[in-house]
């Protein structure tokens, strides 16, 4: 269900919005019932809402604490106020678990596909050839932003710099290496998230694991473009993992 909010008025507002349900002892005169409600990816612990007014807009803020059961839940708030002549309030939702973090829609986004010269080229730097990420004995994800940083991470190599006509203005560079128990697992598939409504990512990379396996532990190196500005402390890095 998605998340709403109504302006009831009247009697007759209240009847054409909701069919069930008994209505709130209100004096429609001089009061309006402001209802809204919708859904969460969580149970829910704790709910609180609050009722301003500013630049001539109402804003229903409305702050939802979410518990750590992955069961869909539904929500509810009723506000009675002071007679208000608007048409519409505006919802603000800030759903989040206890410690603060977001609870995210999470949207994936889709890369943009490389040249040839630049498919070439980044799995040569994401690789363990190169120093900077093959001397690394732990997890690592990178935000290219800049040519300067690109410049400097494939320093190892005596290819030209082929990133002067690449627009660092519009694009980003998502790259980095996982560490696995053994050489013989794969990375099956890897995303980007994104966090909807927020600014933050989530990079993805799933791990098909070798069961029977044993021996040296491996190194397995990803890489993507995207068409976004990506804040690397923005970014998190999560392996799941398939037998």
């Amino acid at each position: 269900q998605h998340d709403s909010v109504y302006v009831v008025n009247s009697e007759e507002e209240w009847a054409n919005i909701f069919t069930c349900g008994d209505r709130p002892e209100i004096d429609f005169s001089t009061k309006t019932l402001l209802v809204a409600f919708g859904g969460t990816t969580n149970g829910v612990a704790n709910i609180s809402k609050e009722l301003l007014f500013e630049d001539n807009l109402l804003y229903l803020m409305v702050d939802i604490e979410l518990n750590m059961y992955a069961v869909a839940e539904g929500w509810h708030v009723i506000l009675i106020t002071d007679k208000i002549n608007a048409q519409e309030v505006i919802l603000n939702l800030n759903k989040h678990f206890s410690d603060g973090t977001p609870a995210c829609l999470w949207e994936q986004v889709t890369p943009t596909a490389p040249s040839n010269e630049q498919k070439s080229r980044l799995d040569d730097v994401f690789s363990g050839s190169n120093p900077l990420l093959g001397n690394s004995r732990s997890n690592t994800l990178m935000v290219i932003n800049h040519r300067e940083d690109m410049v400097k991470l494939q320093g190892f190599s005596e290819y030209p710099d082929m990133w002067m006509e690449f627009d660092w203005d519009h694009y980003s560079v998502v790259g980095g290496k996982i560490v696995t128990s053994s050489v013989s697992d794969e990375i099956l598939s890897q995303q980007l998230l994104a966090c909807f409504g927020t600014s933050l990512y989530q990079y993805e990379v799933e791990v098909k694991k070798c069961t029977y396996c044993f021996g040296a532990m491996g190194y397995h190196y990803f890489w993507a473009i995207y068409a976004e500005k990506i804040d690397s402390k923005d970014v998190s890095l999560t392996i799941k993992t398939v037998e």
